[in-house]
């Protein structure tokens, strides 16, 4: 009967380089790292609807959802209001007689 065996946690792997041990406090700061991003994205957010550019504005809230984070309240009705701020810029360049973007 053959066994295999495994490099142990910390003892090195077949590279020969040492397997990272995880900390206790790995996931902590894991989660911090999380939170300090989405706090990010949302900021980038704002500040390009502060700009005007609404496009990369609901852009940044699109990220958030498809990474599973579930928006603020707030930011919720913010989209809405920057939904309508896009769509009246999109309306107003097609009136202007500028290429409206697909």
């Amino acid at each position: 009967m053959r066994v295999e065996q495994r490099p142990q946690q910390g003892a090195g792997s077949e590279t020969g380089r040492p397997t990272p041990r995880r900390s206790v406090q790995q996931p902590d700061r894991d989660a911090e790292r999380h939170l300090v991003a989405v706090a990010g994205s949302l900021r980038s957010a704002t500040e390009s609807a502060e700009r005007g550019d609404y496009r990369d504005a609901l852009g940044w809230l699109a990220v958030l959802e498809a990474v599973g984070e579930e928006l603020p309240t707030a930011y919720i009705a913010k989209r809405q209001l920057w939904l309508s701020a896009f769509a009246d810029e999109e309306q107003q360049c097609g009136a202007d007689g500028h290429e409206q973007s697909a």
